[in-house]
C-alpha cells in the first residue's frame, strides 16, 4: 500500500538544508536580490534557529564571533550615524556581518557550507561556459539567451560580446569573481573536468581581474603540485613556445584591452585622489571615518558618489582606521590558522588573491564578499573543533 503523503515526515535538518541551499543559491545567483528571495529565506532561516544562535553566543569560546557579528558593527553604526543620520543606509551597509550567523546554523544542522557553496558556483560556471558555447556554434546567441537577458534586465549580470574582451565574450554574473574560489578548490581536489569548466568560466566572464587571477591560481597549482614535477619542464617549454609563437597577437590584444579599459583605470586613479582630498579636509575622518554611504565629489566621475571600486580606501573613508584595522585582522586571522595547520591551501590561495584583488575591486565588503568570508570562517571553525 502506498504511504499517504500526510504520513511522510521530513527530517528537520533536511528541511533546514533545503532552506539554506535556497538562500545561498539566490544569494549567489541574484546578489542584488532583485527577486527578494535572498532576504526572505535568510530571515526565515534565522527565525527558525533563534535558539541555536542564542546558545552559540552564550558560550564563552564564541566571544570572538559575538564581537564581530554584533558588537563591532553596532559600534561602527553608532559612529557612522553621527556623521550620516540615514539609518536605512547604515543598516544596509553593516548587515552583512549577520551572514556569519550561518556558521552556527550549519554546524547545528549538519550542513556542509563549503559543499553547497562550491556546487552553486559550479552552476554559475556551467551557465557561463555553455552560454558561450551555444553562441559560438550558432545554436543560441548571447542576445537571445532568455536566462542571460533576464539576469541583465534585473541588473544581476553584464552580458555582451566585444572585440575588446580578451576572449570575445563578456558574461559577467555578479558573483562570478567567486569562481576563482571554485577553480582553486577543484584544482587541489584533482577534479579535472570542474577545474576546466571553472577556468573557462573565468575566461568568458570577460574581466581582466578574473582572467589574470585565474591564471595565477593555475600557475601556483602547477608549481606546487609534486605529482607533476617530472612534466614541469615540458609544460614550461610548451608555454615558452606558445608565448613566442603568439607573442605579437597577445601583446596587441593586451594593448587593445588596456586602451578599452583606460577610461576606467583613469577614473579609478582620480577617485584615489578624490578620497584622499576629502579625508585631508576632514583629518578626523582618517580615524573615525566620514560615515557609511556618505557622498563625496569624484573628479573621475565628475559627480557626487558614495562608493567606488577601491574597497580599502572606501572603507578608510567611511569607517576610518577604527573600523578598517579590526577588519583586516578579521580577514587575515583564519589565513594564519590555515598556514599554521598546513590545511585548506586551496582556500588560503584563493581568498588571499581575493583580498589582493579587492584593492581595485568592490566585491569584498559586500553581501557576496561576506558569503566568501563566511566560507573561510566555516573552515576555520572546523580546524578549531578538531583541536578541541
Amino acid at each position: 500500500m502506498i504511504e499517504s503523503i500526510s504520513t511522510i515526515k521530513i527530517d528537520k535538518n533536511t528541511f533546514h538544508k533545503v532552506l539554506f541551499s535556497v538562500f545561498l543559491f539566490f544569494a549567489l545567483f541574484t546578489p542584488s536580490d532583485s527577486l527578494g528571495i535572498k532576504l526572505v529565506s535568510f530571515i526565515i532561516l534565522l527565525l527558525l534557529n533563534i535558539g541555536v544562535l542564542i546558545n552559540f553566543f552564550l558560550r564563552k569560546k564564541n566571544l570572538y564571533f559575538l564581537f564581530f557579528i554584533v558588537i563591532f558593527p553596532l559600534i561602527l553604526s553608532c559612529i557612522s550615524l553621527l556623521k550620516n543620520p540615514d539609518i536605512i543606509e547604515t543598516i544596509k551597509y553593516f548587515y552583512i556581518f549577520s551572514y556569519l550567523l550561518l556558521i552556527p546554523i550549519c554546524k547545528k544542522r549538519n550542513i556542509n557550507y563549503t559543499a553547497v557553496f562550491i556546487n552553486i558556483l559550479n552552476i554559475l560556471s556551467l551557465i557561463i561556459v555553455f552560454s558561450s558555447l551555444l553562441d559560438a556554434v550558432g545554436v543560441l546567441s548571447i542576445a537571445s539567451n532568455p536566462l542571460l537577458t533576464f539576469l541583465q534586465v534585473r541588473r544581476e549580470a553584464q552580458i555582451s560580446v566585444s572585440q575588446y574582451a580578451i576572449f570575445y565574450y563578456v558574461i559577467f554574473l555578479n558573483a562570478s569573481p567567486l569562481i576563482l574560489v571554485s577553480l582553486s578548490y577543484h584544482l587541489f581536489k584533482k577534479n579535472t573536468i570542474w577545474s576546466a569548466l571553472s577556468f573557462l568560466a573565468l575566461l568568458f566572464s570577460g574581466t581582466r581581474a578574473n582572467i589574470y587571477f585565474g591564471l595565477i591560481v593555475l600557475g601556483v597549482f602547477l608549481f606546487v603540485n609534486k605529482k607533476i614535477k617530472f612534466i614541469k619542464p615540458l609544460l614550461f617549454t610548451v608555454l615558452v613556445v606558445l608565448v613566442i609563437r603568439y607573442s605579437s597577437y597577445l601583446i596587441g590584444k593586451i594593448e587593445v584591452i588596456n586602451w578599452a579599459k583606460s577610461s576606467g583605470d583613469n577614473i579609478r586613479s582620480l577617485n584615489i585622489q578624490s578620497i584622499l582630498d576629502v579625508l585631508d579636509r576632514n583629518p578626523i575622518g582618517y580615524i573615525f571615518g566620514l560615515g557609511a554611504r556618505t557622498f563625496y565629489y569624484s573628479s573621475g566621475r565628475m559627480d557626487y558618489v558614495n562608493e567606488s571600486e577601491l574597497t580599502y580606501l572606501e572603507l578608510l573613508r567611511q569607517i576610518g582606521l577604527i573600523g578598517l584595522v579590526p577588519l583586516i585582522y578579521f580577514w587575515v586571522k583564519p589565513l594564519v590558522a590555515f598556514i599554521r595547520n598546513k590545511c585548506n591551501f586551496w582556500l588560503l590561495l584563493s581568498f588571499s588573491l581575493y583580498l589582493v584583488k579587492s584593492a581595485i575591486d568592490p566585491f569584498l565588503f559586500t553581501s557576496t564578499g561576506f558569503l566568501l568570508v563566511t566560507l573561510v570562517y566555516f573552515e576555520y571553525e572546523n580546524i578549531r573543533q578538531i583541536k578541541e
